[in-house]
């Protein structure tokens, strides 16, 4: 587990499966289950992080609600600065923009988070002060900092 970091903030990100909950058991069948990919999809997540951004950025599993795991990441600005032209496709990948043998046409080429299991990243949302009385995830730190809001 990453230490605590200061300057950092708090996120909630959602995963989920791209297409319907049909098509998930069309294409899996019995042989494995929405938790087994999730979890794999949560794990190559982190590792998609850290390998774009860095491996400082901490994440917690936050909760599940109908199929949308919620993680709970701690990063600092400008972390959440590279994370957010991630998401929105703003991102330049230098390195496959400028190889010639990945990229003839010489397009130029964005960092995006590609999922083995056809996950995605749905909602990324601050984490508010309700939802970390509700969840109980304060820590000492975080009652302090209720304290002065």
């Amino acid at each position: 587990m990453v230490k605590n970091r200061k300057g950092t903030n708090s996120i909630l990100i959602d995963l989920h499966y791209k297409y319907s909950t049909n098509k998930f058991e069309e294409f899996y069948g019995d042989c494995i289950s929405y938790s087994e990919i999730e979890q794999v999809s949560y794990i190559d997540f982190k590792d998609m992080v850290f390998e774009m951004i860095g491996n400082g950025v901490k994440f917690r599993k936050f909760g599940r609600e109908n199929r949308v795991l919620t993680i709970k990441s701690d990063m600092t600005p400008i972390e959440y600065e590279l994370f957010m032209k991630i998401v929105n496709n703003e991102a330049v990948d230098v390195e496959a923009t400028n190889d010639i043998d990945l990229n003839p046409e010489g397009e130029t080429k964005y960092l995006e988070f590609n999922f083995l299991h056809e996950f995605t990243v749905s909602n990324i949302r601050p984490l508010t002060r309700a939802e970390r009385i509700k969840f109980k995830k304060t820590t000492e730190e975080d009652e302090e900092e209720l304290n002065k809001e």
